[in-house]
């Protein structure tokens, strides 16, 4: 199990794939900080193997806050809506595995400076699994930073409740290091440690954040499952009946939209729905789970990325945190790059074998 601050899922979406492609041990992702509202619909976020289940920041979400996990497709789950209250950004989901007693994998996302109210209402969360004896496992950026010499009013909180409910916290280093501060809040709480085998810290590029990780002992819970991925069927695509539909559509509707999120959300909504009919999305089999835009030069720019941002985290040295950072804007404009020549590439293969008869 792994988690991970993002700070806006679809801006970062492609590296993730990419990572998710790189690590072949992550049955169950928490994302934190996912920015999505409901005008981004799931298949934009997908992850080949993994279904998703999310909960959206209800107000001005596309702004901040929200959460999400994936679960690999092979796993069975449910989701808990009794232990994912609505006051609190907080998802929580029940693994079940054949011949073993199920148990819960939670993730909290905490914004900085919210009310201390929160722990309350988290404290009723945890009480009811204490209560009904359930294994728990909670991941997450819960901003209650617990460096022995850092603790403040809100870790006190946090530990208060922890010592109550006999939970255990696995992180013990910094999981969000910048040039000028170090701080562990990102954290990994269960009330099953001895079910645990490994747990720890990845420092990867992504984010400013780091992964945090947990491994339960598991026997049952891995099988083979085909990997999948979505893809447009441009087998019968016709170039002409595509323009002819874009023509056809009621864009003026945009510009009696005054707020700007609006206009956007109309306008791609127009736009997917003739996408949708010439360009139909596919489930296809895959044999391997990097995109066919990601070349060997990208992937040696990512890890140079990730080497340059432990270096920078072990170092603190300004000379080598600028290199990562230059590193780390080279490589999302290398995402970019590579997926606009790829695509458009293939978008002029379609149009000759159109030309052609084919």
């Amino acid at each position: 199990m792994t988690c991970l601050n993002i700070n806006s899922l679809v801006s970062h979406i492609d590296d993730l794939r990419i990572f998710m492609s790189q690590s072949k041990g992550i049955d169950i992702l928490a994302i934190n900080e996912t920015k999505l509202d409901s005008a981004i619909k799931d298949n934009e976020v997908h992850l080949p193997g993994y279904d998703v289940v999310r909960k959206d920041r209800e107000i001005n979400g596309r702004h901040g806050g929200g959460v999400c996990i994936y679960v690999r497709s092979n796993i069975n789950f449910q989701i808990c809506a009794d232990l994912s209250p609505s006051d609190i950004e907080c998802l929580t989901i029940e693994i079940s595995r054949p011949r073993s007693k199920p148990f819960l994998v939670s993730t909290w996302y905490r914004p900085p400076q919210s009310s201390p109210d929160l722990f309350t209402v988290f404290e009723r969360v945890i009480d009811k699994i204490d209560a009904e004896n359930l294994e728990l496992h909670l991941l997450g950026d819960l901003n209650c930073d617990l460096l022995p010499d850092s603790v403040n009013i809100n870790s006190s909180h946090l530990l208060n409740i922890m010592d109550i409910y006999g939970l255990t916290q696995l992180i013990t280093e910094p999981t969000r290091v910048t040039q000028y501060s170090r701080t562990l809040i990102d954290l990994c709480l269960t009330n099953s440690p001895d079910k645990i085998s490994n747990s720890g810290v990845v420092d990867i590029g992504i984010s400013d954040h780091c992964a945090i990780f947990l491994t339960r002992k598991i026997s049952h819970l891995r099988s083979f499952v085909h990997k999948t991925a979505e893809v447009r069927q441009l087998k019968n695509f016709n170039e002409d009946e595509f323009l002819r539909d874009l023509r056809m559509n009621e864009w003026n509707c945009v510009s009696m939209l005054s707020n700007p999120n609006e206009m956007w959300n109309s306008w791609k909504h127009l736009l997917m729905s003739v996408i949708d009919k010439h360009a139909p999305l596919k489930t296809k089999r895959i044999r391997n789970n990097r995109s066919p835009w990601i070349t060997n030069e990208l992937l040696r720019e990512i890890y140079k990325r990730d080497f340059l941002k432990k270096k920078a985290t072990s170092t603190n040295d300004p000379l080598v945190w600028k290199e990562f950072k230059d590193a780390r804007n080279k490589v999302n404009n290398s995402i970019k790059k590579a997926k606009r020549k790829y695509f458009r590439k293939n978008y002029t293969q379609v149009n000759v074998i159109h030309q052609h008869g084919g």
